[in-house]
């Protein structure tokens, strides 16, 4: 950026979700690109401290860019003269080589959920609706690409993301938002007044039916998108908090404890003898690891560490599985699991 220009405001808007940082007297400041104003103000999230700022354009210059992992790309489409709300999904690396025909997952709402197919003795009663889909999940039988298809875009945005986003925070900087929840709102009211449902919900709270859902943070939950987010950033989620499982050797490094190595090795088919914990942050030069064994881990407070081990000798199961089974009932850990479907299963059944 030169410093005797003015920051047009549509170079800004590029920036949505990205993080800046600068150094200042108590060490770094950690910003947040939320909204770039009409007046040319950017309102930024504090990341220290969850505070929303408002800066001038120009004043981005006193800041360093953070290179985000992902894109997403946020939009309101008409098909058939009917609203929806389609998310695609990118890593930022292959969006640079090929484009925006390299899409990594598909959220969407109005499209019937070939995932409920399984459910039903005869797929044809499957009347759910909503999917999160990556290109690694999609069935044969259904054409990714064609996934994001409308007539026309109506609105869209572009929305920076990182590795250690949530679903709060991604949700945090989606400028299209209160128009996202309006069109989910609508669709959700239309289905339940055409199909004579009662709205059992108050308004305002969860509101899911069917696959319909009234706001973005539903879909998004209903449809595990954080799970196709997770697998494109590589990390595997944990249904517990991992500080809880950590000991601290005596050089200070923290380490897994005894049921989470157990649990490590079975979830990776490892025989892992010695691990190294550390809370990711953006001071970790990942390439400082390419020649050792990691992976990342989320756990149930949204967390991300990263988990450097060595491996002794072949891994095996049934030794493994005899460890495990020692273990007192509380000791054993478990992987993030959640199923949209318990409810269909349940009433099926």
């Amino acid at each position: 950026m030169s410093d005797n220009k003015k920051i047009p405001r549509n170079y800004a808007n590029r920036y949505l979700g990205y993080k800046f940082f600068k150094e200042g007297k108590n060490g770094f400041e950690v910003i947040r690109v939320k909204k770039v104003k009409d007046n040319d103000k950017i309102k930024c999230i504090n990341l220290d401290n969850g505070n929303t700022i408002t800066i001038n354009l120009d004043q981005l210059k006193e800041y360093t860019p953070l290179e985000p992992y992902g894109v997403l790309s946020v939009n309101i489409v008409e098909v058939a003269g009917e609203k929806d709300v389609v998310l695609i999904l990118y890593k930022l690396l292959e969006l640079k080589i090929m484009g925006m025909n390299s899409p990594y997952a598909i959220c969407r709402q109005s499209i019937n959920d070939f995932f409920a197919d399984l459910i039903y003795n005869n797929p044809e009663e499957n009347n759910m609706v909503g999917i999160s889909c990556s290109r690694d999940n999609c069935p044969a039988n259904i054409d990714f690409n064609q996934l994001a298809t409308c007539d026309n875009i109506l609105e869209s945005n572009i929305v920076y993301l990182y590795r250690d986003d949530t679903l709060n925070s991604i949700l945090q900087v989606i400028p299209l938002l209160s128009k996202i929840d309006n069109v989910l709102d609508n669709l959700y009211d239309t289905y339940c007044k055409t199909n004579n449902i009662l709205d059992i919900y108050i308004k305002g709270k969860y509101k899911f039916k069917d696959g319909w859902c009234g706001d973005l943070k539903t879909l998004l939950r209903e449809n595990n998108f954080m799970a196709d987010f997770n697998s494109m950033c590589d990390i595997t989620e944990v249904d517990f908090d991992i500080k809880n499982y950590l000991n601290t050797r005596e050089s200070g490094v923290q380490e897994l404890t005894y049921p989470a190595l157990l649990f490590f090795d079975e979830v990776f088919k490892v025989n892992a003898i010695e691990t190294r914990v550390i809370k990711y942050n953006y001071n970790i030069d990942l390439s400082k690891f390419n020649n050792t064994n990691y992976v990342f881990l989320r756990d149930n407070t949204g967390d991300v560490y990263l988990v450097v081990y060595l491996v002794d000798g072949e891994f095996l199961e049934k030794e493994l599985e005899d460890k495990i089974n020692k273990l007192d009932i509380t000791e054993r850990l478990q992987l993030t699991y959640f199923d949209k479907y318990s409810n269909l299963r349940n009433s099926i059944n």
